[in-house]
């Protein structure tokens, strides 16, 4: 009976089903809108709780010159099992004799945690070895980094970025100086004012400056005027005959027979 009526209320009037579609297209939309909303919010959620490792190449201001490859959790939570892929091999000019020293060990292995905000560098490279004419080794490298949030169930991440040390050619820097540099010259002037100081106390000469020069003056004045007496004596002696410069009493003290014989002595 209740389809009989059903079917007379549209056989009657088709436009007494409008109202009952048009609330079900709303109600469409509305569950659309909220499973949209539901996957937002879940996607921001992860954002604010996932971590993220990043892998980044970079230099120092107080050396410039050399390369620091520089791993940084910049996500609010902690990773787990860190491994870096490098493609080619990472190589260095920098390592030593022990392989357990070098970049590519140091990268080799995974890493337990990175915590949020932590900051880990590590030498890699020098600038000017590494651009040199005729170096080998390579200067691009595509790393891939993977890790697990066990904020969001273990879930795995892949990252990829790339290493270019070739981009660095040609680059130019300032050399500034800071709190470091300006406790040095601080230290410096110290050392200098203590090898001025006697008994704990700064020794202060203050002198006219006229003054000054006019005994310095006077003093090259004396030393020259020394040097000439000196030299005139000099050529006074090496002018007299021989004998002549001799007293009287020096010419009495002759040997007898350095004397010139006469006739009376015959």
């Amino acid at each position: 009976m209740f389809a009989t009526v059903y079917h007379v209320v549209i056989a009657n009037d088709p436009w007494a089903l409008i109202p009952a579609w048009l609330t079900l297209v709303l109600l469409v939309v509305a569950a659309v809108v909220g499973l949209t909303q539901v996957s937002q919010a879940k996607k921001l959620r992860e954002l604010q709780v996932r971590p993220y490792v990043t892998l980044d190449l970079t230099t120092k201001v107080d050396s410039p010159t050399l390369l620091y490859l520089v791993v940084e959790n910049t996500g609010h939570s902690i990773a787990r099992d860190v491994t870096f892929k490098f493609i080619p091999e990472l190589k260095s000019t920098l390592e030593g004799r022990r392989e357990q020293d070098s970049p590519a060990a140091f990268f080799g292995r995974p890493w337990p945690t990175v915590v949020p905000g932590k900051r880990i560098e590590t030498l890699f490279e020098s600038a000017i070895a590494r651009l040199a004419d005729g170096q080998s080794l390579p200067l691009k490298y595509d790393v891939t980094i993977t890790y697990t949030a066990p904020a969001l169930g273990d879930r795995l991440f892949v990252e990829q970025c790339v290493i270019d040390v070739g981009a660095l050619r040609g680059l130019q820097f300032t050399v500034s100086k800071g709190f470091d540099e300006l406790a040095k010259a601080a230290e410096g002037i110290l050392k200098v004012v203590k090898a001025w100081s006697r008994d704990d106390r700064l020794d202060v000469l203050t002198e006219d400056r006229d003054h000054y020069d006019a005994d310095q003056k006077r003093v090259r004045d004396e030393l020259w005027a020394e040097h000439q007496a000196r030299g005139a004596a000099q050529q006074t002696v090496s002018k007299d005959p021989p004998g002549e410069g001799l007293t009287r009493e020096e010419s009495a003290s002759e040997p007898e027979d350095t004397k010139t014989p006469t006739d009376d002595g015959l």
